[in-house]
């Protein structure tokens, strides 16, 4: 069982996200560390269930996924145990698990140094994303679902409403349930999952989580597309649509960074690998 949360159980904030402002104070500076860990007390009081360790887990995890903590952050044990109450044994063994999918690495002094998801880290993401994506589409359109079909129609013109009244935080998260309802009607369950914990990871990026008059109706058009390739069962066409979303979704990330659409020069890669292999 996975000791992560999932995305069809979380409840969209309302307000802005932590990527848009729980990090910055009101000059647009990085907050210091020492109130950014205060927040921590609030990630972890979202968590109830499971063992300590796991609501320890998701707690750190969501915190780095929403860039509560930052990459390059150095954060000794002692600050942690304070900051989320809790001792070193349930701590030390949610760093394992930390560890184990990158998010953070583990620090001589007693302590960690936070990774969090880099540019690359992203459009590898994607790149897995893109056939995923594409498979759950097709399944969907072959299974042509009458009650799916509704449920997606009904998204879509949620969606438009939202749109039009430019209210993002409420967009985000019909923009989100597509997605999972699409998981949902692929009666694939490991697909589901695989792909709950790879939407996760994307929708960390400043590109997703705001919704901005830019990108959103090429947004809304994608899932439209999607929309009338499975209502007309046609899986070929939903394949390619749901591929071109994620195309356009990861042109969107470099856009968002000033990056080139191909991705990153290979100087920078170079630079990325070096930086991986010093941690």
């Amino acid at each position: 069982m996975s000791h992560r949360g999932s995305l069809r159980n979380q409840t969209v904030s309302a307000g802005p996200t932590s990527a848009d402002a729980d990090e910055r104070s009101p000059s647009g500076s990085v907050k210091p560390l020492g109130e950014r860990l205060a927040q921590l007390r609030g990630y972890a009081l979202r968590e109830t269930e499971g063992a300590l360790r796991d609501r320890v887990y998701r707690a750190l995890r969501a915190a780095i996924l929403d860039r509560c903590l930052l990459h390059g952050d150095r954060i000794t044990e002692l600050e942690l145990t304070a900051a989320l109450d809790v001792s070193r044994t349930p701590l030390r063994e949610a760093f394992r698990l930390l560890q184990a999918e990158g998010l953070i690495a583990m620090s001589d002094r007693r302590g960690i140094v936070v990774r969090g998801l880099e540019i690359q880290d992203l459009l590898e993401i994607y790149e897995v994303r893109s056939p995923l994506d594409a498979l759950v589409a097709r399944k969907a359109a072959e299974l042509r679902d009458p009650e799916v079909v509704r449920k997606l129609r009904d998204n879509i013109e949620m969606s438009e409403f939202l749109l039009e009244r430019k209210r993002w935080p409420e967009l985000r998260g019909e923009f989100l349930r597509f997605h999972t309802l699409l998981q949902d009607a692929c009666g694939n369950a490991r697909l589901r999952e695989l792909l709950d914990d790879l939407l996760e990871y994307s929708n960390s990026s400043s590109a997703f989580t705001r919704p901005t008059p830019e990108h959103a109706p090429s947004t809304l058009a994608d899932h439209v597309r999607i929309y009338n390739a499975i209502k007309a069962g046609d899986p070929e066409a939903a394949a390619t649509a749901a591929m071109k979303h994620v195309a356009n979704e990861r042109a969107e990330l470099l856009r968002s960074l000033d990056l080139p659409k191909a991705g990153r020069s290979s100087a920078e890669r170079s630079v990325s690998k070096k930086q991986r292999k010093t941690r």
